[in-house]
């Protein structure tokens, strides 16, 4: 079986990303893959009730149609602060069961995955980052918390993936740290 090489920016290239985005909820957005690993899917469609705010915690339930499993996952700070922020601007009443991010067109429905394909477009023209699309954001979540030591394990429930395979196509352990890794176990200290 031929896998498709997936793609995971840097943790500088996710600072830049960040720091080019203007909207608040575009920034959201952004961090709910980046930060959450969530898919654009799951991105669009998120709801208030997916939330634990006293806990810093998201809910969901996988939108792929052969896991129907909950996951649960940590909010990092900067997304809990920037979602303070976009709350303090959101116009709509703050029911459990709407949209975070309601569509235009329709308050009943959310945001359309090609919305956020475009922040994306936009935010690769202004980064000069290639490849950068919304899988690109989950990928790079699942990279960044293996360089940074989270067991595969905990990688995988967080992605909700049903197998340590799948987990495995989306992390990679960059070059630079596997030599860190490598020396760490291997060199003496110099003298």
């Amino acid at each position: 079986m031929l896998v498709k090489p997936f793609h995971y920016i840097s943790k500088s290239e996710s600072e830049l990303v960040l720091k080019t985005l203007k909207s608040k909820h575009h920034k959201v957005i952004i961090l709910l893959m980046l930060d959450c690993g969530l898919r654009v899917s799951e991105a669009c469609s998120i709801k208030f009730k997916n939330f634990d705010f006293k806990n810093r915690t998201i809910t969901l339930q996988s939108l792929k149609k052969k896991a129907k499993s909950l996951r649960t996952i940590p909010i990092s700070d900067r997304l809990y602060q920037c979602l303070g922020v976009y709350l303090h601007t959101y116009k709509e009443e703050l029911n459990p069961n709407n949209f975070l991010f309601p569509s235009k067109k329709n308050q009943n429905w959310h945001i359309s995955r090609k919305t956020i394909w475009g922040v994306l477009k936009n935010l690769k023209s202004k980064t000069l980052i290639q490849n950068l699309h919304p899988h690109t954001l989950r990928h790079s979540f699942a990279t960044h918390h293996l360089s940074a030591g989270t067991s595969l394990a905990e990688i995988k429930e967080m992605l909700g993936h049903k197998s340590y395979n799948t987990t495995l196509i989306y992390a990679e352990i960059p070059t630079e740290k596997l030599k860190e890794r490598v020396n760490a176990v291997t060199s003496k200290p110099l003298t």
